[in-house]
């Protein structure tokens, strides 16, 4: 979440629902199993769990969120796949047992001639042996030429299919592992969150307080309390504009990387620390620029502070202006930054014995 690691909670919660998903595939004769059949029965129409929309309660809500869950676009019961023993419990075109994907995608013509769309597995196939052999007569004739291509590779998959089990199992797919897990489903539900979210991972900064830190997690989200955020959530904030420069909206990426005020900010901080010029489009090309910084690891941790402690203040004098109608200048921002840098780092680092002087001309100096 966030870059720090820790999974969403919705997360968590989506792969303990989809739990049951796999017990009522798995589990046959149970009595919470024939009680939900009873209560919901459709004999095979539905997406994945049985489902009567008249019906409200639990098993509605869980039917619903696992129908909606998805993995890079990919529905995440597509990772259960069956194998098949008599095929009874299996539906032939709608669930994932003979590729990766179920048949009606893999062969759309020939679902569209389907008609009983909801059939299951030994409706279409016949078992001899260990092996299975589709009834041809099911099948709508006379084919077209697509249809008949679609046939001739499905019919050569299921000839490849063997089974000397007699009932029907569920098994999960993904990453090769057939055994079922909670870690497995948020793992996969992991990859459908937001890019930046999953991508960046924010660098802690020790000598920093924590509430610097956490601003700065929740501004590379876009969760701070900026304008354009509320009015999202039906907050009424009357003008949008920023109440730092007054032309641009107040959102997270104008107030830290297009305001006038922060800009200021930069490119001091630039020329202070002796880095490149701080242009940025977003927070997380801010959180990112230490990585550039040439030298010892301590000064990269001792440039990315002082980003992270900018981030702070340029927050911090929009709000003080924002409720207090206090105006703050750039120069201002940075002499506090200088200010609090210099306290923070001399008695939460082990640089114990800084120099005031020094550190205003040159944060890094003890470094050489």
């Amino acid at each position: 979440m966030g870059g720090l690691g820790v999974p969403r909670l919705t997360d968590v919660n989506d792969a303990l629902l989809f739990k049951w998903a796999f017990r009522f595939r798995n589990e046959a004769d149970t009595l919470w199993k024939k009680i939900v059949s009873c209560c919901h029965k459709a004999r095979f129409r539905y997406y994945f769990l049985p489902c009567n929309s008249n019906v409200g309660g639990v098993w509605k809500t869980i039917v619903s969120t696992i129908d909606g869950l998805k993995s890079e676009g990919r529905p995440v019961v597509f990772n259960l796949k069956a194998e098949i023993g008599n095929g009874d419990l299996v539906r032939f075109w709608l669930d994932t047992w003979l590729c990766d994907d179920p048949l009606y995608l893999l062969f759309p013509n020939l679902y569209e001639m389907e008609t009983k769309k909801f059939c299951s597995v030994s409706d279409r196939l016949c078992r001899v042996g260990q092996q299975w052999v589709i009834i041809r007569n099911h099948f709508v004739s006379p084919m077209t030429l697509i249809c008949d291509q679609e046939f001739t590779v499905m019919e050569q998959k299921i000839g490849l299919l063997s089974s000397d089990r007699n009932t029907d199992r569920w098994r999960w797919t993904e990453g090769g592992n057939k055994d079922f897990n909670i870690q497995a489903i948020k793992c996969l539900l992991q990859k459908n969150t937001d890019s930046q979210q999953t991508d960046f991972v924010l660098k802690w900064v020790n000598w920093v307080p924590s509430k610097c830190n956490i601003m700065v997690w929740r501004a590379e989200m876009g969760r701070l309390a900026v304008k354009t955020e509320l009015i999202k959530r039906n907050i009424h904030v009357g003008t949008l504009h920023c109440h730092m420069c007054e032309w641009g909206n107040d959102s997270v990426v104008h107030l830290f990387t297009a305001c006038p005020v922060a800009q200021e900010v930069w490119s001091a901080i630039g020329s202070w620390c002796r880095i490149r010029p701080i242009i940025a489009f977003e927070v997380k090309d801010l959180l990112q620029i230490f990585k550039e910084v040439e030298g010892t690891n301590w000064g990269k941790v001792v440039v990315h502070g002082i980003i992270v402690i900018a981030c702070w203040y340029i927050w911090r004098a929009r709000n003080e202006n924002v409720f207090q109608e206090k105006k703050s200048t750039g120069r201002i921002v940075i002499a506090n930054i200088k200010r609090m840098s210099f306290f923070w780092c001399k008695h939460r680092s082990k640089f114990k014995d800084l120099s005031w002087d020094n550190w205003l001309e040159f944060p890094l100096y003890m470094l050489f």
